[in-house]
């Protein structure tokens, strides 16, 4: 097994520190993502280059999906707004509005 360097990411997709561990030991942890708050990136892939998506349920959409189905129920963000600012927004929702956000998304 051939250990690679990794960021170690907090839930806010932030690098906190490099991280030298194996492929399989990277998607091990990252299968725990959800209780530990943290995930792991082969340190060369740049989260630029990645879609910013936000956690709706199980399902993860692009952020731009989540704020059009967020207008929707008259919550005022733009582009420029954040992921956690968004996820943040989402998690806030009355549980009636969040039902319509998902219907939106799962179109």
């Amino acid at each position: 097994m051939k250990h690679q360097l990794y960021n170690e990411l907090n839930g806010k997709g932030e690098v906190i520190r490099p991280v030298s561990i194996t492929e399989e030991l990277a998607e091990t942890l990252n299968g725990q993502s959800e209780s530990s708050g943290l995930s792991y990136e082969l340190a060369g892939e740049s989260a630029k280059d990645k879609p910013a998506s936000i956690k709706i349920g199980e399902l993860e959409f692009e952020k731009k999906e989540v704020i059009e189905a967020l207008l929707l129920v008259d919550v005022k963000l733009t582009g420029n707004t954040g992921i956690a600012k968004t996820q943040e927004t989402y998690d806030a929702l009355s549980d009636e509005n969040k039902v319509i956000v998902q219907e939106e998304l799962n179109k």
